[in-house]
């Protein structure tokens, strides 16, 4: 995407650059106003200041005495004098204004430069800088922050103080109770009661050059907040003598938005519009060769990590019935752990030269005959209804790679160790691979060198004409320079590290299946990527991944797709010997989609029986919206049971699962309420009908502030379609899918006053029963029609206000059905 923030911006830096110092203590003080938002910088100072406007038109000052600055280089320097300029603004965002400070030097240090925006139509704060050169040295900026200073200097007290971090890939994302808290990427801050709640969420909104961290500690004198929020690399930007480096990551500071579940939402809406991501949503789900094949994992005898084995339980696949839910997608995983493997080369030779030796039993390569290329295998998944994806281990090194191009290498050596902190060599960790050969750990690919780029666009440009749809990246930290020796020397590690991605995403196409796994919890790769794994190897569920990818519930399908790695639906335990029944394969599969968004199968599809299948189909498609499932008690549980799909003011889908496997549970689930304490927030003065979808058991209706009170079976996961009573008849569920219409209804039904007909489209399976479970509300069903499709009605078997409209086609495809009714 095309930065509009830095393009809009350099010229302005340079501009303010060349200016004269002149007397800063002359000039007014520089402010600007936005939604609510009021953001000055005091020249005297060296800082800025930021209040908010609350009730009675009375000023807060919510950011006290922030200083700015770049590496060991601060505004409130007492050699620094500073200058700026307002601007108005017109970027992704809308209308709004802009500060610009420069702060420049008496002594041979750097000028420093800083700007903020605020928006009309926006309660945040944007912020970014940069470096002015003029040391007359060549200087390598590794950190800048924009703020650093006292939060919420007003406030005496903060009761119920908690933070949730931001922290993404592998990392243990969590509500944390004490500080200091330091997150990467982001960190919200939150207090207040029940009356009132305030939140501080500060995070990278753009990533170019730098990974963001943020942090609040109390200080140790006054006991007040201490925020600081910071654009960092590990090699850092390379600025030339005379330089003017603005740069291109944007930074983000919201305190207007009190409530923190929406602080959080709207972070990631913002980071969504600034970075222009354009998720493709994994609606289908995948298999994993690997998983099929490894036998700790309960691999089927004949399964075989190659490409005819992918080829034939793609023919399982189909023999299933499955496709007529959604295609499926086959992973093949060429992974080979010897000192030479298909690692760098990443061509149809070395994939049918080298095969995985160990655990998943292949002789031979990866690639074999008939299926001996990327085109002829990929083909094969294509035209049986799948979606063919493979594997790349980014930074893992082949031994005869590196010598036979040594250039294409970081520091452009073939063996070169890499030094820890205490300046030796590390040892290889990898199990496997330092097992079969021990090396040292050595230093891999240079995503800046031209010849490398060029070797990896011929890559994946043999990729993309074999048809391939996706690609996961194993191990990608290994591939991120984080000591340098790249052939770019002005580049920083993070802005070698999207490399690794951006080619792929230019020769795949729009339409393609990036992931990242684990990562070092960055969300670096934002923009690039698809979807992002946070759990290591497993085919098992577990609370705390549960908790893990729901506290990330505003990022979920709006910046990436959340990946927990494999879930087995048949068996579990060492080697698979455990049959898993029907009330944990559920809430597996409904806690998956609840707080995830990618499902990854590790059985074979010709292990799965009827009823397996059936639970599947009614979570498939995966929603292709950037919706995701609220952890509602996520600031008052240690780990939450109760999630919802806020799909409209009206209509919501309620999650509520009891992580105890053993016994039963009781949840008592305020309806309305202030969400941050753990209610959904519905509103108080409507009535709501709630149905239970596992279960098809109608609940009832319930007043919007009234304790919805559940009894879950051990282990259980009931979803719960909640939708606002109205006073005419309406649709308030459908058995096809677990959400209950989102899904499966095309556009929400209609009703005519005039003709008295509640009308839709539902889109149906091919010889599959349909159910809407519809409240009459006072009306008398009449009758019932649909277009390409059978259509009966009857009574709902538990109240006489409800009526269930049936729809069968022996075709499938959408159906435009209506129910005609007439007045009590």
């Amino acid at each position: 995407m095309k930065n509009a923030f830095a393009i809009s911006t350099v010229a302005l830096f340079t501009l303010l650059a060349l200016l004269p110092l002149g007397d800063a203590r002359a000039d007014a003080a520089l402010s600007i106003h936005g939604k609510g938002i009021e953001v000055a910088f005091d020249r005297d100072t060296g800082t800025w200041n930021a209040w908010t406007t609350v009730a009675n038109e009375r000023r807060e000052r919510i950011l006290a005495d922030m200083v700015y600055g770049g590496d060991d280089f601060r505004s409130t320097d007492p050699d620094y004098a500073h200058s700026g300029e307002v601007r108005d603004i017109d970027d992704v965002f809308g209308k709004g204004r802009e500060l610009t400070v420069r702060s420049r030097s008496r002594e041979k240090q750097p000028t420093l430069l800083l700007r903020l925006r605020v928006y009309r139509g926006h309660g945040f704060i944007t912020a970014g800088g940069g470096v002015v050169n003029t040391t007359g040295e060549d200087l390598r900026l590794q950190s800048f922050s924009p703020a650093i200073g006292t939060a919420f200097p007003e406030q005496d007290e903060l009761p119920n103080l908690g933070f949730l971090t931001g922290v993404a890939g592998g990392g243990n994302t969590q509500v944390l109770r004490e500080t200091p808290a330091r997150s990467v990427n982001n960190l919200l801050t939150t207090f207040g009661t029940e009356g009132r709640t305030r939140s501080l969420m500060m995070g990278g909104l753009t990533y170019v050059d730098f990974q963001k961290t943020a942090l609040v500690d109390r200080d140790t004198k006054t006991g007040r907040l201490r925020a600081e929020l910071t654009a960092n690399d590990p090699v850092g930007r390379r600025i030339d003598p005379g330089e003017i480096y603005s740069m291109p990551d944007l930074l983000y500071i919201d305190f207007r938005t009190d409530n923190p579940f929406e602080a959080a939402e709207a972070y990631g809406q913002a980071m969504r519009t600034a970075m222009d991501v354009r998720i493709n949503y994994y609606t289908f789900p995948s298999i994993c060769m690997w998983f099929v094949s490894v036998r700790h994992f309960g691999g089927d005898r004949d399964a075989i990590n190659d490409t005819p084995g992918a080829v034939r339980e793609m023919d399982r696949i189909a023999d299933s019935g499955f496709l007529k839910y959604s295609p499926v997608a086959v992973r093949l995983v060429p992974d080979n752990y010897e000192a030479n493997n298909e690692q760098g080369w990443w061509d149809d030779r070395h994939w049918q030269m080298y095969g995985r030796k160990e655990r998943c039993i292949v002789e031979g390569g990866h690639y074999k005959k008939p299926y001996e290329t990327t085109a002829k295998w990929c083909q094969a998944i294509t035209e049986r209804g799948g979606i063919p994806l493979t594997y790349i281990q980014p930074g893992v090194r082949s031994e005869d790679y590196a010598e036979a191009f040594p250039e294409h290498m970081l520091f452009n050596e073939p063996h070169r160790p890499r030094l820890g902190p205490d300046g030796k060599p590390h040892v290889e960790r990898h199990a496997i691979r330092g097992g079969i050969y021990g090396i040292l750990f050595q230093e891999s690919y240079d995503y800046t060198d031209p010849g490398f780029l060029k070797h990896i666009d011929e890559v994946y440009d043999n990729l993309a004409k074999g048809g391939m749809k996706g690609i996961f990246y194993d191990y990608p930290t290994r591939a991120c320079p984080a000591r340098g020796g790249m052939e770019d020397k002005r580049s920083t590690a993070s802005a070698a590290y999207r490399n690794v991605y951006r080619p792929a995403r230019k020769a795949l196409g729009p339409v393609c299946y990036l992931q990242e796994r684990l990562a070092w919890g960055s969300d670096l790769a934002t923009g690039l990527i698809d979807s992002q794994r946070t759990e290591v190897d497993t085919n098992a569920l577990s609370q705390r991944a549960i908790r893990k990818a729901s506290l990330r519930w505003y990022k979920n399908r709006t910046i990436v797709s959340y990946d927990m790695d494999g879930k087995a639906l048949m068996a579990k335990g060492h080697q698979q010997q455990i049959p898993i029944e029907e009330e944990e394969r559920r809430a597996i599969l409904t806690m998956n989609y609840a707080v995830s968004a990618r499902l990854l199968l590790t059985e074979s599809f010709a292990r799965m029986n009827t009823e397996v299948l059936h639970d599947l189909s009614r979570t498939i498609p995966y929603h292709a919206t950037p919706l995701s499932a609220r952890p509602v008690d996520a600031f008052v549980r240690e780990y939450p049971r109760v999630f919802d799909f806020r799909i409209g003011d009206d209509w919501h889908q309620l999650i509520l699962f009891n992580d105890d496997p053993k016994g039963e549970a009781t949840l008592d689930v305020r309806l309305s309420g202030n969400t941050a304490f753990g209610a959904v927030g519905l509103d108080p003065r409507k009535s709501y009908y709630l149905y239970d979808f596992w279960n098809d058991r109608f609940i009832g209706k319930k007043l919007g502030d009234d304790t919805l009170r559940q009894r879950l079976r051990p282990g259980e996961a009931r979803v719960l379609s909640v939708h606002a009573v109205l006073d005419r008849p309406q649709w308030i569920a459908t058995d096809r899918h677990m959400m209950q219409g989102y899904v499966d209804l095309v556009g929400r039904p209609e009703w005519s006053e005039r003709d008295r007909t509640l009308t839709a489209v539902s889109r149906l399976v091919e010889k599959e029963p349909y159910r809407v479970i519809v409240a009459t509300n006072g009306h008398k069903a009449v009758s019932a029609s649909a277009q390409n499709a059978r259509a009966t009605l009857r009574p709902h078997a538990e109240d006489p206000n409800l009526v269930v409209l049936k729809l069968q086609s022996d075709d499938g495809g959408d159906a435009r059905w209506s129910i005609r009714f007439e007045k009590r």
